[in-house]
């Protein structure tokens, strides 16, 4: 099973901290990489996710969702508004928005929310129930409403952060 999360990386960290300007695709990787290092199941553990202890079992940006970021950019002009004038560094630009975008992003017409948020410190905010979808019924229809406004809760606290599009597998 495959579900789309979205992973926030913070923009120029690697001005922050190194003197030389590091390959941007490098450390926008290196920093998903470590912040979803604890809940990845590890490979010796094969056959199905212990959701009790890991949360999936490999990750892929993009993977399924490939060209989720511009997809978004898209249907936020489709909606009548403009999506983030900042750049967006060219190897996760397809699959990556700024994070105020995605909070204001609605999602009565484009279906391709997260279903998991990983915070820049590492806070997965959604549950194993969020993690598998929502169905039409009523209640499931509220409760993917009530998971909407969460995740753009959070995605709004890291505002100068990027969202990228990641295929959690498990």
């Amino acid at each position: 099973m495959h579900s789309l999360g979205v992973v926030l990386v913070r923009a120029g960290l690697e001005a922050d901290v190194l003197r030389e300007k590091p390959d941007v695709a490098t450390v926008i990787v290196s920093q998903i990489d470590a912040l979803l290092f604890r809940y990845l199941q590890p490979p010796q553990r094969v056959w199905g996710v212990d959701f009790e202890h890991y949360m999936f079992d490999a990750w892929d940006i993009g993977g399924r969702w490939d060209g989720w970021g511009d997809e978004a950019r898209s249907a936020i002009r489709k909606q009548r508004a403009k999506p983030s004038p900042r750049t967006l560094p060219q190897p996760i630009r397809r699959n990556a928005i700024w994070s105020e975008d995605l909070a204001r992003l609605r999602f009565d017409r484009f279906r391709l929310y997260p279903l998991a948020v990983i915070t820049p410190y590492g806070q997965w905010i959604g549950t194993v129930s969020t993690f598998f979808g929502f169905g039409d019924t009523k209640r499931e229809l509220r409760a993917r409403d009530a998971w909407i406004r969460k995740m753009r809760k959070t995605v709004t606290l890291w505002s100068e952060t990027i969202a990228v599009a990641v295929d959690l597998s498990s």
